[in-house]
């Protein structure tokens, strides 16, 4: 039985305000954050979250019965991933395989996440690798922590009202 109080926010847990085609809005808050975690990208982060009615925002919660220290070992072992919506240079990449399978990705799922089944060629793994290097495709991570350690991922949406 693990109690609440023994779980901690994994560094980068964030809440993000989104629309029906940006899953990575442009307004976010961290949950929890280290001095030394750097966010990634030039968006927003404001000092105060203030909600404003119509919004929608999406709760991305990472908890850890260890330190909050989870890392992601390899893209190797994800098998969810997105788009990036900001990117759209595919002449970026160099080999054939990767333009076809950036390609794939945008006509199967312009805006959500995938699965790597819905990709089942070996091609497609093949050019996987590249765009993940050129920052045009981000995977889902598998987090570990140590030996003994759980860590539990959960997603929600919320739309606020009056």
């Amino acid at each position: 039985e693990i109690l609440l109080r023994d779980c901690h926010a994994v560094d980068g847990s964030l809440t993000r305000r989104i629309n029906s085609e940006e899953m990575d809005g442009s307004l976010f808050h961290m949950i929890q954050h280290r001095y030394d975690h750097v966010v990634n990208d030039n968006r927003e982060m404001p000092p105060d979250c203030i909600l404003q009615q119509g919004e929608v925002w999406l709760v991305d919660m990472v908890v850890s019965t260890g330190d909050g220290q989870a890392k992601m070992k390899s893209y190797k072992e994800t098998t969810i991933f997105r788009r990036m919506s900001d990117h759209k240079w595919i002449h970026l990449l160099k080999m054939q395989y990767s333009k076809d399978f950036l390609n794939k990705v945008i006509s199967w799922s312009p805006f959500m996440p995938f699965h790597m089944r819905d990709f089942p060629a070996k091609e497609d793994r093949a050019g996987l690798g590249e765009c993940i290097k050129r920052g045009l495709l981000l995977p889902y991570p598998v987090l570990y922590e140590r030996r003994g350690q759980f860590v539990a991922h959960t997603k929600l949406t919320v739309l606020v009202e009056e």
